[in-house]
Parts: C-alpha cells; structure tokens; sequence
C-alpha cells in the first residue's frame, strides 16, 4: 500500500472515531497534528508532533496508537 493512502486510511478512522489528531508524514518520518494549549499557556494552537518513526507499516500502526493515546491525554487535563 502506498504511504499516502496509509495516512489516508488512518485519518478516516481517526475521524470516525472522533479523534481531532491527524497523521502526516515529512519526508521518511510521521508526525502527528493537533489543537493543543500554546507553550505559554494562553489559548490553543495547532501542532505538528514528530514521532521520529519511520513510515512503514509498522509506523503507521504506531502513529496511529500515538494519536488515540494523544487525544486520550488531552481529555483528562
């Protein structure tokens, strides 16, 4: 399967399950994005997050765990 319709598929599901993080990739690595409290505390802003995981199959399934365990985080603070 080609990468871009790996992140593809993950971001439906992630979207389904009414995740608000996205996968992306940047060159050979994933990163994800979200909404999250800006660094000074005031407000949010989006963020891109690198995973330093290659993207590869298992990657891609990693990322995924990331992004549920990122949004699973921002629920409880």
């Amino acid at each position: 399967m080609h990468e871009r319709e790996a992140i593809a598929q993950i971001n439906q599901r992630l979207k389904a399950a009414a995740i608000p993080v996205r996968v992306g990739i940047r060159g050979k690595a994933l990163h994800l994005r979200a909404t999250l409290r800006a660094k000074n505390g005031i407000g949010k802003k989006q963020q891109d997050i690198s995973l330093g995981i290659p993207a590869c199959f298992d990657g891609f399934r990693r990322a995924e765990l990331e992004a549920h365990q990122l949004s699973n985080d921002q629920r409880s603070e």
